[in-house]
């Protein structure tokens, strides 16, 4: 069974295994899955190859041109206008050539399993056009608590499994939408530290936070 990984619409994945940190996730867990069955990453081309392979994952880079000069501008003056309401990036209207793109392209490849990132407007799309895939979103974010909740309810009929990064994130979604709550899953985010340990000259515990210094990383309650 092939799986799919979908970056978010503004990463390019420049190098593999490089640039934010969800792609960098992606590229960790797709080269491991990637040693046992075929495993594709789609991501925005920008100025990058539209095909890559590296470390045994297939990269495809999509094209978003033609949005990012007609579609995304136009409808971010209409949120500026208040026409629209909310942030851009919760619109179905951001970035749906993405969707409709990968879609297409996985409907010809028989791809099993999608895996994306955080934006629950894609679901939908996958669904109609690869109706037999098994779809899972992954929140590394509280977007999904945070949107529309009648619109969150309904793009979410098309996901077979919600996983979050953390308890928080995850528990959050299962309080809100309680008749998805089978599908709510825990999947940490880790990395490898070759070396750890307490060090001589720095006796005691370390502790180490990664992300951005924003007031909803939660920084200040960590210190």
């Amino acid at each position: 069974m092939e799986i799919a990984f979908l970056l978010q619409p503004w990463e390019t994945a420049r190098r593999p295994g490089e640039g934010g940190s969800i792609a960098i996730w992606t590229h960790e867990v797709a080269r491991r899955l990637a040693r046992d069955r075929p495993v594709t990453v789609y991501a925005r081309r920008g100025d990058y190859p539209a095909f890559e392979r590296a470390d045994g994952v297939a990269y495809r880079r999509i094209s978003l041109d033609f949005e990012e000069r007609r579609v995304v501008p136009v409808l971010q003056a209409l949120i500026r206008r208040h026409l629209v309401r909310g942030p851009d990036f919760a619109s179905p209207w951001y970035h749906p050539g993405y969707g409709l793109q990968v879609g297409l392209d996985l409907r010809r490849r028989h791809v099993g399993a999608i895996h994306l990132t955080n934006f629950s407007q894609f679901p939908p799309i996958l669904r109609a056009l690869v109706p037999r895939a098994r779809i899972v979103l992954h929140m590394q974010c509280e977007w999904l608590t945070q949107q529309d909740p009648r619109t969150i309810a309904r793009r979410l009929r098309s996901v077979d499994a919600i996983v979050g990064c953390s308890d928080h994130v995850i528990g959050k979604v299962a309080r809100a939408f309680p008749h998805l709550r089978d599908r709510c899953h825990v999947v940490p985010n880790g990395t490898e530290l070759p070396g750890t340990g307490t060090r001589p000259d720095r006796p005691g515990r370390t502790i180490l936070f990664v992300g951005r210094v924003s007031p909803e990383k939660g920084v200040h309650v960590l210190l």
